[in-house]
């Protein structure tokens, strides 16, 4: 891979993080009369492969850090299935005469949450399909009682 200026790495980085052209353009550095000007200069960069290249490096690297694989979203409902997550609420308790305060207390999810989770769980291992059989043998019989009158 031919090897990037610093304002060439520097747009790079800027487009992965704003996704705006002609703004990376000009956070990067490089100097341009006005915006359109921006735009287009920064439209000619992202048609050179070697830009492109880094760009998807770039996003690879982003999505491998904060998206969640398979393997996470299943521990993470397999947790709540098993009433192992906590969440924090807001409780208000009295400290006098008319007078409270908040505070944030962890509690155990609900079991409702817990519920929602296996059944998440339960669809992603196909253990709620709806089996019916509709084969089967059954006698018909017809039967002409229309009058031929008419």
């Amino acid at each position: 891979m031919k090897r990037l200026s610093p304002l060439q790495e520097k747009f790079c980085l800027e487009y992965v993080k704003t996704g705006f052209v002609g703004q990376s353009y000009i956070n990067a550095g490089y100097k341009a009369k006005n915006k359109v000007i921006a735009e287009a200069n920064g439209r000619r960069l992202l048609e050179k492969e070697y830009i492109k290249k880094r760009i998807k490096e770039l996003m690879d690297e982003i999505q491998s850090k904060e998206i969640a694989t398979a393997e996470e979203v299943l521990k993470y409902l397999t947790k709540g299935m098993r009433m192992e997550l906590y969440e924090e609420v807001v409780v208000v308790e009295n400290v006098g005469d008319y007078q409270s305060e908040a505070r944030t207390i962890k509690k155990q999810i609900s079991i409702k949450d817990a519920n929602k989770c296996a059944e998440l769980l339960a669809k992603r291992f196909g253990l709620l399909t709806d089996n019916l059989n509709l084969s089967g043998e059954m006698a018909v019989k017809i039967v002409d009682d229309i009058n031929d009158e008419d």
